[in-house]
């Protein structure tokens, strides 16, 4: 069975190992995590397997070890991979001061953005929440620390080039 996700699915680099340098395998590594959103649209997480995985995007279970030490990587690479998407969505909307100019109507367009994706890749949801609730509770990892790091900056940048500066942006809002 060919895998069919309801949003054309596009992957960059691996996150969770290098990216092989043959086409060939990084088309499996495609049809692999394509196929791991599709079922997770109709199976809870946790009851995923790689035979699964596997009779559903038409290879032998074998590929899916050869680029993936289990399923518990898969589904990492495959939320790491949604993840960065839609962080460079939301920080596209944050530096983007022309088509809109106001941090409310950019904050607006980043909760759209947000929910949309949520809404086109049903898959999404259902990984934020298994990795979430299987994070200690404790200090941020070194890639979200970056990423806040990273998106502190931009909403400094973005909210600096307001008139009188940020306090001036922000006066008169209610947080």
């Amino acid at each position: 069975m060919t895998p069919s996700a309801q949003t054309p699915m596009v992957f960059g680099p691996l996150k969770t190992r290098n990216t092989p340098k043959q086409a060939r395998a990084v088309q499996r590594i495609h049809i692999i995590l394509t196929a791991t959103a599709d079922l997770l649209s109709g199976h809870p997480v946790q009851t995923i397997t790689t035979t699964q995985i596997a009779t559903h995007a038409g290879i032998p279970v074998s590929s899916i070890y050869r680029y993936f030490s289990d399923v518990e990587h898969v589904l990492r690479e495959l939320y790491l991979q949604s993840a960065q998407e839609l962080r460079d969505k939301v920080l596209e909307t944050l530096e983007n001061t022309e088509t809109r100019p106001g941090w409310r109507d950019r904050l607006h367009h980043i909760i759209l953005t947000q929910r949309d994706y949520v809404r086109n890749n049903p898959y999404y949801r259902l990984l934020l929440m298994y990795f979430v609730s299987a994070r200690p509770a404790v200090a941020a990892r070194d890639r979200e620390r970056e990423y806040t790091t990273e998106l502190m900056e931009v909403v400094s940048r973005m909210l600096w080039k307001f008139p009188g500066g940020a306090l001036r942006a922000c006066e008169g809002s209610v947080f």
